[in-house]
């Protein structure tokens, strides 16, 4: 899964060079007469052009934050600059500390309150708010972008602080730029597939207590299956043909298993008695993604990647 694959396919413009700095079609440059050139049906980002693109967002952003542009972005990806990089254990730690830092250049641009809709107050079993989705894009064992999506759509306001977030930070695990790109609709293509089959890109953790108490026998709909089975449904797609569980997630870098994964970050932290593994869910038809499931599911546990090639 490349940079370009959420542009190319699907009729989209961008795909990113080894460098990381994007080109595109000549019929699909971006244009900057005005804010809402950007927005374009399958999206595409001009990182050259990023900071006059800042410029005109800035002018003509919406002041009311909770008023998304139709048809805005759904999807914000930037490119991990530095080295090392993460592991591919540190999703969810860097889901988490890619939307603080989101969160903090927002504040800067005096977005104080971002809308229930985009950050997920509320109670919406959609799961259609923001979605922060660590990926290891060439299969090295190590995360190299950051796809942030929201089916509802991203504030039109917050575009520019997507664009000029400043770096993130993981402490002493290191501190990376976040570069952006790509920005657009949902369209096929990586981790959007369709597909029928799909894999585990991250852990999957069981978000539900298993039994009454730790070390008692499991109850009744609570197995890790069985808690996958009911997330699957409770997203509104159908129950899959087959669920297998997988020892790990091969990389270049040798199998990645349930050790190498990080799944308590401060004060959040799973049920007591949470199980974690690694499945490859079959559907009867093609579903779109992107597909996360189970405990830190909007930080980038589990991740599935489509898998229809095998």
């Amino acid at each position: 899964m490349c940079g370009a694959d959420y542009g190319e396919v699907g009729g989209g413009g961008l795909c990113s060079t080894r460098s990381g700095s994007p080109t595109f079609r000549q019929s699909e440059r971006l244009s900057l007469r005005g804010a809402l050139s950007i927005f374009l049906p399958h999206g595409i980002f001009n990182a050259t052009a990023r900071r006059s693109v800042v410029r005109t967002m800035e002018r003509h952003a919406l002041t009311d934050l909770a008023t998304p542009i139709s048809p805005g972005p759904q999807g914000f990806r930037w490119r991990l600059d530095g080295e090392p990089l993460p592991s591919l254990g540190a999703a969810l730690p860097l889901g988490q500390a890619t939307r603080a830092t989101i969160y903090r250049a927002a504040a800067t641009r005096g977005m104080a309150r971002l809308p229930d809709g985009f950050h997920g107050q509320g109670d919406d079993p959609s799961h259609a708010h923001a979605f922060w989705l660590p990926e290891d894009a060439d299969g090295d064992g190590r995360l190299d972008h950051v796809l942030l999506y929201a089916e509802s759509g991203l504030p039109a306001a917050l575009i520019p602080a997507l664009a000029e977030p400043g770096p993130v930070w993981l402490g002493p695990l290191g501190e990376w730029s976040l570069v952006p790109d790509w920005m657009g609709r949902w369209a096929p293509g990586a981790l959007f597939g369709p597909a029928r089959r799909w894999r585990a890109a991250a852990a999957y953790v069981t978000p539900r207590w298993q039994t009454r108490k730790p070390g008692a026998v499991i109850r009744d709909g609570r197995t890790p299956t069985e808690q996958l089975l009911r997330d699957i449904v409770s997203r509104g797609l159908p129950a899959p043909a087959s669920i297998d569980w997988l020892p790990g997630i091969p990389s270049a870098a040798g199998l990645i298993g349930p050790h190498g994964f990080t799944v308590v970050t401060g004060k959040r932290r799973p049920p007591g008695d949470w199980s974690l593994g690694f499945p490859e869910i079959l559907f009867d038809e093609p579903v779109r993604g992107p597909l996360a499931l189970g405990y830190g599911a909007h930080f980038g546990l589990g991740l599935l990647a489509p898998a229809d090639d095998g």
